[in-house]
């Protein structure tokens, strides 16, 4: 019993190390395209290696802790918001656009 679990924990642990190197090493093939946007948001898609693309659940948007164990890397505020079934392998996310005219205020002197 004790060397059935001592076997099942090294195959876990090869199990991991294997699929963390592969992430690692797909990271590089993450395509980023350029901003894009509307009067609400800014937009952009990201291409995924086939390697990673078949991690992508087609059952709901990723989380942002999803997208980022995929590898994908962004600054904070992005949305995985829309799903393309026949292209599985782009990711589509937005934010909203952020007026910081508004935010300024002029001084007077």
């Amino acid at each position: 019993m004790v060397l059935k679990n001592i076997v099942f924990y090294e195959v876990m642990v090869r199990m991991l190390f294997f699929q963390k190197g592969s992430m690692t090493e797909y990271s590089s093939l993450i395509r980023y395209s350029e901003k894009y946007y509307d009067n609400k948001y800014e937009y952009r898609h990201v291409t995924l290696p086939e390697g990673i693309s078949k991690r992508v659940p087609s059952t709901h948007l990723l989380t942002e802790t999803e997208w980022r164990n995929l590898g994908v890397q962004q600054s904070p505020g992005w949305v995985h918001y829309m799903i393309h079934p026949p292209e599985k392998h782009i990711l589509l996310f937005r934010r909203p656009i952020f007026v910081t005219a508004n935010l300024t205020k002029t001084k007077s002197w």
